[in-house]
This record gives structure tokens, C-alpha cells and sequence, in this order.
């Protein structure tokens, strides 16, 4: 089921659901369990033949980004992780600078960007282990989308395309020749792919 403007206002449904029927409520970036699920995605990316420098991951509620952290620190690579988050929902980078938990306003549309704070879990991981977060705003999301169907013929959603967009405006910012990017999605409607290529 679809609820809620943002993912804060979907994990209080469901936490009050589930309290309600006598559920489980597992939020991204409280759960050890999801963060090891999510740390094998760039175990698997260490893992290939690739020699690479530098991993860009979107960053929402930081599960995704604290479990590829957690990986790197396993895999004792030397592989940088960059995360990138939305200036429309900029809480998990804002906390990660303050080293605290801090609630922010969500307007991004990019629902796996959308989050008002980043998981406590997660953010211990990502103050222990993350050296460096970008922010791309809005305009730079839906020119990400674009650059993926123009170029690759590949549809990606919002998240997904945040790490095109910190590639695209920040690239050469972003350290080493090898850079792998995690895209993780695309699930674009048909008004946001509209707006990408307008």
C-alpha cells in the first residue's frame, strides 16, 4: 500500500498497523538485519574484477549507504564511498555533518530520497565510517533521468538518478579514474519522465 507525502509519514502508518494487528515493524536504517541484506550489493560490486576507486550511493533513510559502508570496512578495499542525498530531503547528510540526529522537511520527489531523518542505526554508521556526502538538488535529479534514457535507453527513478546527477555535476570533484555507481531503481511515472525530457 501506497501512504503518505514521504517516507516518514509511511513508516508512522506502518508502525501504528503494526502495532495495531500485532505486526513487526522494521524501519530502514533501525533494522541490523535489513543493513546486512543492503551491505551485499556493493560486497557484490568488491567482489567483481572491477579495480575501482570510488562507489557513488543515494542516500534516503541510510540503510543502503551504512550497509555499503559496513562492506567497505569488511572488505578493507581502500574503495572510497560517496553518498549523495537530495537538497529537498536533506536530513541524513545534515545529521551525518552534525554527528546528530536532526529532522528536516521532505520535498523531494525522489521516494527513495524521501525521507525527514536518516535510521539512528544507520546514521552511527554512516558518522563512524562516511568521509564525504554530496547534495544535488531537484532539477539535478529529473537531468539524471534524462541522461539514462537519452544515453543508455535505461529508465531510472529519482534515487536512482542521484548518483547520475553527483557524476554529472560533480565529477571532476569525485576521486579516480574507476567509478561505479549503484542505481537503484525505476520506478519513474510518466509525469516525471514528462519533465525529465521536456
Amino acid at each position: 500500500r501506497i501512504h503518505g507525502a514521504h517516507l516518514g509519514e509511511s513508516q508512522h502508518k506502518a508502525e501504528m498497523e503494526a502495532d495495531a494487528s500485532g505486526g513487526v515493524y522494521l524501519e530502514d536504517g533501525e533494522s541490523a538485519d535489513l543493513m546486512a541484506g543492503a551491505s551485499t550489493v556493493l560486497s557484490e560490486v568488491l567482489s567483481s574484477d572491477l579495480d575501482l576507486d570510488t562507489v557513488v550511493v543515494p542516500i534516503g533513510g541510510g540503510n543502503l549507504i551504512a550497509g555499503s559502508l559496513l562492506s567497505r570496512a569488511l572488505d578493507d578495499s581502500g574503495v572510497e564511498i560517496i553518498g549523495v542525498q537530495s537538497t529537498a530531503a536533506s536530513a541524513a547528510v545534515e545529521s551525518w555533518k552534525l554527528a546528530e540526529l536532526v529532522e528536516r522537511s521532505c520535498d523531494t520527489f525522489a521516494g527513495g530520497l524521501a525521507t525527514t531523518r536518516p535510521g539512528n542505526l544507520a546514521l552511527e554508521v554512516m558518522v563512524a565510517y562516511l568521509e564525504r556526502a554530496l547534495l544535488v538538488d531537484e532539477a539535478d535529479l529529473y537531468d539524471g533521468i534524462a541522461t539514462m534514457l537519452r544515453s543508455c535507453g535505461i529508465q531510472v527513478e529519482g534515487a536512482a538518478a542521484s548518483v547520475i546527477a553527483a557524476l554529472t555535476r560533480f565529477g571532476d570533484h569525485i576521486p579516480g579514474d574507476d567509478v561505479a555507481l549503484v542505481v537503484t531503481g525505476s520506478w519513474a511515472s510518466h509525469s516525471e519522465i514528462t519533465q525529465a525530457l521536456g
